[in-house]
């Protein structure tokens, strides 16, 4: 295990761990909206979720470099990925420590992030070992960190409109990332022979069960992103084209009706022709 990685581990978590107390109080003193949330462990969530995507997204165009040397064939830098891998996990494991009650699966997230980051830290960040994959893997998460900003926003926002476009634009967003990183895994551990040649078929069912944990997660958070977004009425087309009809039907008949008693008022004052 590289004890260098490990030590960084270990002071960007006190770090992060120290940055939550920071920002609660900022939050917590400066904003109405923030104080106003109930109950109050939900301050942590919000917390805990606008850290990682702001981190992440400060630092996108970082896990970008990984992808384009990898696509490109370009230089494979290990500590570079592995700084990087580093901050991912960080943030996931100190998410466990400060945000309480935190939905089960989430958790198993995060621990499943730090058990491949550790394997990166035990086994080295090197281009032809599982670290690839976990780094890749590690890329398209950072690509989707809008989703976090959401989660936090949903929180606090009450702008039910800016809050469906904003779910919108994540559901979009995550469900590209989640495909191509799922495409991007499955070629190198199925199509490709790399893997079960080096290492056996254990190694790889291992890697890709923990894998799956974190795959389960993302396809929790994509049906719930698709259920408060405009897109749940768009992928539900025909249920959706159904009630407009009825209700087009609906005020046809009412005016009809209007108009009859209207005609059937005239007829009554107008009387009878003399």
């Amino acid at each position: 295990m590289s004890l260098g990685f490990l030590t960084i581990y270990l002071l960007e978590c006190a770090g992060l761990y120290a940055l939550y107390d920071g920002i609660f109080h900022l939050m917590n003193t400066k904003w109405k909206a923030f104080r106003e949330i109930q109950p109050d462990h939900k301050k942590w969530y919000v917390v805990s979720n606008y850290i990682k995507g702001g981190v992440l997204g400060l630092m996108v165009h970082l896990y970008y470099r990984i992808l384009g040397n990898d696509l490109s064939g370009g230089e494979w830098d290990a500590n570079y990925v592995s700084h990087l891998g580093c901050v991912y996990a960080c943030l996931d494991m100190v998410s466990i420590l400060r945000v309480p009650k935190l939905a089960r699966n989430t958790i198993y997230h995060h621990l499943a992030v730090n058990g491949l980051f550790f394997y990166v830290l035990t086994n080295g960040a090197d281009g032809s070992t599982f670290a690839r994959l976990i780094a890749i893997y590690a890329v398209f998460s950072a690509f989707a960190f809008p989703v976090n900003l959401y989660l936090s926003t949903r929180v606090i926002s009450k702008n039910t409109k800016f809050l469906r476009t904003f779910s919108s634009v994540c559901f979009v967003n995550y469900i590209l990332c989640c495909a191509a990183n799922w495409s991007y895994q499955l070629y190198n551990l199925i199509w490709l022979p790399h893997y079960y040649q080096t290492y056996g078929v254990l190694p790889v069912l291992t890697f890709c069960s923990m894998i799956l944990v974190v795959m389960w997660d993302d396809i929790i958070l994509i049906r719930y992103l698709k259920r408060v977004s405009y897109f749940r009425d768009i992928l539900q087309g025909k249920k959706w084209l159904d009630e407009f009809t009825s209700s087009i039907s609906r005020d046809s008949d009412r005016k009809d009706r209007k108009l009859q008693r209207h005609v059937s008022d005239m007829t009554h004052t107008e009387g009878p022709a003399s």
